[in-house]
């Protein structure tokens, strides 16, 4: 009963959880361009432009993550998104610290990447697991 209560929840909390900073990236050019400054890879900022495509991927994700379909995939792909949001945080942020810092929302990052990760590494575990189990009654019932 709780696994089947937390199997069509977390979609929900993973859709509302990507949903702002998605569309925020998307929408919002100049907060984007900022937030593109604060990354380097050598010399060179990683810019806007990345950060309008990750917005896109986040609502992408957002959507996927709600239709039952592309739930399992989704969640894995949610969970390898914030690996590697998880590694830009550490490696290429400009300000590396990971305590409160005086740039808004900077310090709050690698744990969201975290709670991120696990989220979708739950939604796809759990959503596989429900339809295992689904699959199994239909054929017991069949």
């Amino acid at each position: 009963m709780i696994k089947n209560f937390f199997s069509k929840t977390l979609p929900f909390v993973a859709a509302a959880a990507l949903l702002y900073p998605g569309a925020r990236k998307v929408l919002d050019g100049s907060w984007r361009d900022e937030l593109g400054t604060t990354y380097q890879l050598g010399d060179r900022d990683f810019g806007g432009t990345f950060f309008l495509l990750v917005g896109l991927l986040e609502l992408i994700m957002a959507a996927a993550i709600v239709w039952p379909r592309t739930r399992v995939p989704a969640g894995f792909v949610m969970a390898g998104f914030f690996v590697g949001a998880l590694i830009s945080n550490l490696g290429f942020r400009v300000d590396q610290a990971l305590l409160p810092s005086d740039r808004p929302g900077l310090s709050t990052l690698i744990p969201l990447d975290l709670s991120h990760l696990f989220l979708g590494l739950a939604i796809a575990l759990l959503w596989q697991a429900h339809n295992r189990e689904t699959a199994q009654r239909s054929m017991i019932a069949g």
